[in-house]
């Protein structure tokens, strides 16, 4: 405080020798002082020390400004400042010790210690500055974890009286954050000897106690912390006292006393901590219900260990109850867990997020909780279980490589059946027969009394094989187990393969010498089927049908396995009557949907296409058969050639379910019904849709091709080119990509894309085309000398001159080199049924009228409204002529001309200028009557036009003919204005 007091004792009115403009602004400078608005005089001396530097009071200003920039805490400006009120010369030794002080103290609470250090050395070592600073210094070490420095620092002013005590304390609390309980105790000792005047005796004492506690010394700890809570109960520590001894009592396991402790520590400062205490006693002794109960009383705590003690004490608590409670706990614990990401407790929120959610089987989010495992950096002890977490987690997911390298970890550390067994299974989900063969041949090594996994082991290395394509290898292992064991699963795998595998006859050979039992009569017909031997086939089936000896099951097997014979034999009548039988047997209901299908499909084939959709309908009220059933009723509609309900069947399926098993074929044939029917628009919208829902499909070439053919009927070549691309890409075709390269160098060149433009144009077989595009691109990057050249290669082109002269007499023109334009205009003239013959002829016009030929504008004026009837500027010649007959002073042309625009083009832009003209030409032909017709058309076209003409139409006897004159010069002069700008925009 007397520091602060002393700096605004300097912000005194500086006397009366200043100089006007030094006292002027000092004066302000003092009223802000005086006024408390201490930021404003700061930023006024900030100016001040730059505005007057040779001003004799620069050094008042500096040391103000510094001091004031300091009380601010603008600790980095104040030291700019004081650094420069340094060099100033002539300063007192008071003045310089003054001055490294603050800069000191500036530099320490910037924590640029060895600064601040620096600034020190430069105190004279008799100055009360030089030891405050060290103090300041060493506080901002302790304040900053820096106990070490801090008490090296205060050692320093042990020997300094004015600081000493202040000293002692410090290098205790420094020691005890350091965890020298010892040496702390020993400054305690030596701080709390002598005279207790300007000491802080209370802090003392509770220290001591905690010093105490650490060493180990309960009792005396105890003591001298109830000393403190009694003889300083109004005491700032009296919530820290209170905690210690909380803790202390929860140590010696006092629960009496720890529990009054807690209750002194409820509401005050220390509640939070009483709690975390509290509930760290009770997980330590697995107590998760009560270490739950004091978790969940800290609020918000950003503390690691406290995170991590509460999810635990949920996740147990949430567990051992059970039930909707008790998910709801374990959810709230992973999201605990979770919080811990990212700390020092990171392996732990790693961990037991992914087993809760493995627990829960949600395996996707067990990946997604160990995205960010680093192997390396997780606990041994979670290591384990994290790659048995992964395997199971990857292979439910169907990420078998993932998998197969987490299992291998697992089997490796515990070398189990069960661990082998895993390898096996992901071996064989990922086809490879080799380690699958490896493995299978451990496992009978190491394992062949095992029981547990046998059959399961054999099975799926058969079936690896089998599906890997080795056929001898699975029917070998199947064979290798019914050696020694029967088991039905197996020997139907066997007999699948032997049937899946077309070994018909080996699987009759197998069969033959067996009883002739029902099941094994009607393997055979399945065997006779496969040789489409078929009536050795139906007379196995129909066997089995009428034997005494088959089950219910085989006959209907046997049944539902007669009508594919008869329908694979192509006696679809034989096949529909069979399948009417079955539907007789009202227990049959395995084989029903099947039996309904092949039935329908015979229907379908003899050309019965009603009974087939109604057969269809009736499948597809089952869910699973729904989308082919709809497949197969556009299909039935397609083949009776009824187009429209062939295509609505078809896209109903597609809009369905746009992913759906027949969305795709769907879609593909109501493409090509549109295009049989010529529906172009709807040809490119579903092709459209085809590109983006199946852009890998077998069918998208074919797509394509519709899609550009319907863009080329439909003369969309921008829209075609985009299709084109792709063609170009896939097709061989030399013609289609010659094609596809033209329309591509359109398009970029459209979108500004030269560089594309060119490259497509480079790929293009015809030179004149690549001329003609060269020329274009030139023009649109204004590259106007190049295009000319290119343009004047084709003049003569029958495909491009028309073009190419249009250009080049339209940049000419614009040049306003109109020889050479009327030029390049004349050759359009040339090329019979030539575009831009109109364009051309009033161009010549516009060029004659520009030169006042107006004889030779007028003939070219003429010639759009006479030849070229369906032109667009049909209109504006017609203004030009007009007003080329009033330049001529043809005044009655000029009239009728004006009066037939009127009546031809009645929603014309120039209207209020035909108006005009009009109102004029009746004003000066005394025809006051018709002029008022058009100024109150003129009114309500362009009233502000219009009120220039007022004065004509009022109650004036004397309205004056030169008046008249006068509107009707300006008038016509403004007219040729607009004409001009109406001629440049055509």
């Amino acid at each position: 405080m007397k520091k602060k007091l002393f700096i605004l004792s300097l912000l005194i009115v500086v006397g009366s020798q200043i100089f006007a403009t030094d006292r002027d602004d000092m004066k302000y400078i003092d009223k802000l002082y005086e006024a408390k608005e201490y930021s404003m005089a700061a930023d006024e001396l900030k100016t001040f020390v730059g505005k007057y530097p040779d001003s004799r009071y620069q050094k008042v200003a500096l040391e103000r400004l510094s001091k004031t920039l300091y009380l601010n805490k603008e600790y980095k400006s104040s030291a700019t400042y004081f650094n420069q009120y340094l060099k100033l010369e002539r300063l007192k030794k008071d003045e310089k010790n003054e001055a490294h002080y603050y800069l000191a103290r500036n530099l320490t609470y910037l924590k640029d210690y060895n600064g601040a250090k620096k600034e020190i050395n430069l105190i004279d070592k008799d100055s009360p500055e030089k030891i405050d600073a060290v103090y300041y210094l060493g506080i901002s070490y302790y304040e900053n974890g820096r106990y070490e420095e801090a008490k090296k620092t205060f050692k320093y002013l042990i020997t300094k009286p004015a600081r000493s005590k202040d000293a002692l304390l410090y290098i205790s609390l420094s020691s005890y954050n350091n965890e020298e309980y010892v040496n702390s105790t020993i400054y305690l000792d030596e701080y709390l000897k002598g005279d207790a005047l300007g000491k802080n005796i209370e802090l003392a004492s509770y220290m001591y106690g905690m010093n105490q506690y650490k060493l180990g010394n309960n009792d005396l700890s105890i003591k001298k912390l109830t000393e403190v809570e009694t003889n300083y109960p109004q005491s700032k520590y009296i919530a820290d006292v209170r905690y210690g001894l909380l803790d202390i009592y929860l140590s010696t396991e006092d629960m009496e006393k720890a529990g009054e402790y807690y209750k002194k520590s409820m509401g005050g400062s220390n509640e939070e901590k009483a709690n975390i205490l509290l509930a760290n006693y009770y997980f330590a002794k697995k107590n998760y219900e009560n270490s739950l109960k004091y978790y969940e009383l800290v609020k918000n705590s950003s503390d690691p260990k406290v995170i991590y003690g509460s999810a635990f004490s949920m996740l147990e608590v949430g567990e051992s109850k059970g039930g909707i409670e008790g998910d709801k706990l374990v959810e709230r614990s992973k999201k605990g867990f979770e919080n811990l990401l990212g700390t020092n407790l990171n392996s732990e929120g790693i961990y037991y997020m992914a087993l809760i959610d493995f627990r829960a089987e949600k395996y996707s989010e067990v990946i997604k909780d160990l995205k960010s495992y680093d192997e390396s950096k997780m606990k041994r002890e979670y290591r384990n279980n994290i790659d048995l977490f992964l395997g199971k987690s990857y292979f439910e997911t169907k990420n078998y490589k993932k998998a197969r390298i987490y299992y291998t970890d697992v089997y490796n550390r515990t070398q189990s059946k069960e661990g082998l067994y895993q390898l096996i299974l992901v071996n064989g989900k990922l086809k490879d027969l080799e380690n699958t063969r490896l493995r299978f041949e451990e496992y009978k090594t190491k394992f062949s009394t095992d029981i547990e996994y046998r059959q399961k082991i054999y099975l799926i290395v058969g079936n690896t094989y089998y599906k890997g394509g080795n056929i001898k290898a699975a029917k070998d292992t199947y064979k290798e187990y019914l050696r020694s064991y029967n088991d039905t699963k197996i020997s139907e795998n066997l007999i699948t393969i032997l049937v899946a595998d077309g070994s018909y006859r080996d699987l009759i050979t197998y069969l033959t010498p067996q009883p002739k039992t029902a099941e094994n009569r009607y393997l055979l017909g399945v065997a006779y089927l496969g040789l489409t031997q078929y009536e050795k086939a139906a007379t196995k089936f129909q066997g089995v049908m009428t034997g005494k000896d088959a089950s219910l099951d085989q006959k209907e097997k046997a049944s539902y396995n007669l009508i594919k014979t008869h329908f694979a034999a192509k006696n679809y009548g034989d096949a529909i009557g069979s399948a009417e039988q079955y539907f007789t047997v009202k227990e049959y209901k395995k084989y029903k949907n099947e039996v309904m299908d092949l039935e329908a499909l015979s229907n379908f084939r003899l050309g019965k296409y009603s009974d087939a959709r109604e057969i269809f309908g009736e499948l597809g009220k089952d869910p699973k058969y729904k989308e082919y059933s709809q497949f197969q009723i556009a299909e039935t509609y397609y083949n009776e050639g009824k187009f429209d309900l062939s295509f609505s069947g078809y896209n109903d399926l597609y809009e369905e379910d746009k992913k759906g098993v027949y969305a795709r074929k769907s879609l593909y044939w109501g493409i090509n019904i549109l295009y049989t029917q010529g529906k172009y628009e709807d040809v490119i919208k579903k092709s459209g849709e085809f590109n983006l829902e199946y852009p890998e499909s077998d069918y998208i070439a074919d797509v394509n091709f519709y899609r550009a053919d319907a863009y080329f009927k439909l003369n969309d070549i921008k829209s075609a080119a985009k299709t084109y691309a792709k063609i170009y890409q896939e097709t061989t075709d030399e013609k289609l990509k010659n094609k596809t390269a033209k329309e591509l160098t359109t398009l970029y060149y459209n979108v500004d894309d030269y560089e594309n433009a060119n490259l497509w144009k480079e790929k293009i077989s015809d030179p004149n085309e690549k001329i003609y595009l060269s020329a274009l691109i030139y023009e649109k990057q204004g590259k106007m000398d190049l295009a000319v050249v290119e343009y004047k290669k084709l003049t003569d082109n029958a495909e491009y001159g028309s073009r190419v002269n249009f250009n080049l007499a339209a940049n000419y023109y614009k040049e306003k080199n109109y020889d050479e334009a009327k030029k390049y205009y004349e050759n359009i003239l040339k090329v019979e049924d030539g575009p831009y013959k109109d364009t051309a002829t009033y161009r010549i016009g516009q060029i004659y009228f520009n030169s006042k030929d107006y004889s030779k504008a007028l003939r070219n004026f003429m010639r759009i409204e006479l030849l070229y009837e369906e032109s667009s500027l049909r209109e504006a010649a017609k203004l030009k002529i007009a007003t080329t007959y009033e330049i001529q002073k043809e005044d009655e042309k000029a009239k009728r001309t004006y009066e037939e625009f009127y009546e031809t083009y009645p929603q014309s832009k120039y209207r209020g200028l035909i108006l005009e003209k009009l109102l004029v030409i009746n004003l000066n032909e005394d025809k006051p009557e018709k002029a008022k017709k058009y100024y109150d058309e003129l009114l309500a076209a362009n009233k502000d036009v219009a009120e220039r003409y007022t004065s004509y139409f009022e109650k004036k006897e004397d309205k004056k003919e030169d008046e008249k004159e006068e509107v009707s010069q300006v008038n016509t002069e403004k007219t040729q204005e607009k004409e001009e700008k109406t001629t440049n925009n055509n």
